[in-house]
């Protein structure tokens, strides 16, 4: 057992590598948070979701999020497979529409606090036809050409050179 140094402050211990250290939060029991690693994500619907996005868009990529696969445009992400479900960022006012229709619900992952951009959709690779119009909104939004809170980066001009 490693031995436990003073801070200094008061009579609590300074963290060390067997308490884990500084960086590895941990709630009020001790125990790590969740990880993604243990969680399974679809890989069919992951290529689903990037055949039907980079058809709609020849700028994504792929990546991860939270550990899960993802899609993204630019450096803005887009959607992520959560488990057996997508999770996709949306303008505010779509998403609210969407939970109130039945059509999503809000995405809350690790039980975290829902976030007011994000909802998750359960679909199967094969009907990802049927929310195009949700994943062209997302494409939209991190694009920066719908109604988002976060406008599209201006782009850079040329500098006139020397006359």
């Amino acid at each position: 057992m490693a031995a436990q140094r003073r801070s200094g402050r008061g009579s609590k211990p300074a963290p060390t590598a067997s308490r884990g250290g500084f960086g590895s939060p941990r709630d009020a029991a001790g125990a790590p948070p969740p990880k993604a690693v243990g969680l399974a994500h679809d890989p069919r619907l992951a290529d689903a979701l990037w055949e039907a996005v980079s058809k709609l868009d020849v700028r994504c990529r792929r990546g991860t999020m939270f550990g899960c696969p993802a899609v993204y445009l630019d450096r803005r992400l887009v959607a992520c497979v959560w488990e057996r479900s997508l999770a996709i960022r949306v303008p505010a006012s779509l998403a609210a529409d969407l939970v109130a229709r039945g059509r999503a619900v809000r995405f809350r992952p690790y039980g975290r606090a829902a976030m007011a951009e994000w909802v998750q959709v359960a679909v199967s690779g094969r009907s990802l036809r049927r929310i195009e119009e949700i994943l062209l909104a997302a494409l939209e939004r991190a694009d920066g050409t719908a109604g988002c809170a976060r406008p599209a980066r201006p782009t850079r001009r040329a500098r006139p050179g020397p006359a």
